[in-house]
């Protein structure tokens, strides 16, 4: 992993974003790291975008933008560190998961924060399809935090298969180190009928992470969550899901890996 300079902090206004923010203050606040906070909303991405008079457009748009920036100003002054860099970026221009893509590349981020929402007791997945396509499409690690505050020690387990697992135990220990925690991997088989330790689809992956650790002593799974070819695509993305659903802790999702 790239020495970790610049972290990139998904604003939504749907979720708690406080929580996103305050996650990537302690990462930044390790790491010597900026942070760049960016509206994401959905909805708002493609507000004005079919005007009926190019003037109304601009109106609209101006209008939108000015009200990113205030929501981004208060957002940035629930912070108080006069020590980091906190900036409010544009709003991600067209579809989400292209706009913020484009950003991460131009402002060379090292790392995305996003906030996952609340556990209320929904049986929709915690994971949606707009959710994948900013996973799929981001070309550096994604953290998907819940919130909860880590232990003074910080424990980061690194979740992986038979597929170039060196970059995920590279990371997983990087992230550790700079965070003064423990570092412990856990290997898993995400191919149907494999002998690994881990969960495989259709089983609970909590069981496997916990031979490592209680589940509230682990503060950040590393694993990657999309894989080449259907099958092991289709693997770790119910891996990824039964982790993000069964365990209290952040998950931390690695850029599809390029083929040797």
């Amino acid at each position: 992993m790239p020495p970790l300079k610049s972290i990139l902090v998904m604003a939504e206004r749907s979720s708690d974003a406080q929580a996103a923010l305050q996650k990537a203050f302690v990462i930044a606040r390790h790491f010597d790291a900026r942070i760049e906070l960016v509206a994401c909303d959905a909805e708002q991405a493609w507000t004005a975008r079919l005007p009926t008079r190019a003037d109304e457009g601009l109106e609209a748009r101006a209008a939108r933008d000015l009200d990113s920036r205030r929501y981004l100003d208060a957002l940035r002054s629930t912070v108080l560190a006069d020590d980091l860099q906190i900036q409010a970026g544009a709003d991600c221009e067209g579809p989400l998961h292209e706009g913020l893509s484009r950003r991460v590349r131009a402002a060379g981020h090292q790392l995305v924060v996003k906030r996952l929402p609340r556990r209320e007791g929904r049986r929709r997945p915690a994971l949606t399809p707009a959710d994948w396509q900013v996973i799929r499409a981001c070309p550096v690690p994604i953290m998907l935090t819940r919130g909860r505050p880590w232990r003074p020690l910080p424990r980061f387990v690194a979740n992986v298969d038979d597929g170039a697992p060196g970059e995920v135990v590279e990371v997983a220990r990087y992230l550790a180190e700079g965070c003064h925690g423990d570092f412990e991997v856990v290997h898993a088989n995400t191919n149907a009928g494999g002998n690994g330790t881990a969960a495989t689809p259709g089983r609970d992956a909590a069981p496997a992470l916990a031979a490592v650790a209680p589940s509230h002593e682990i503060d950040v799974v590393v694993l990657r969550a999309c894989g080449h070819g259907p099958e092991q695509d289709a693997a770790r993305i119910a891996l990824t899901e039964k982790i993000v659903e069964q365990l209290d802790c952040d998950v931390l999702l690695m850029p599809r890996a390029r083929p040797h």
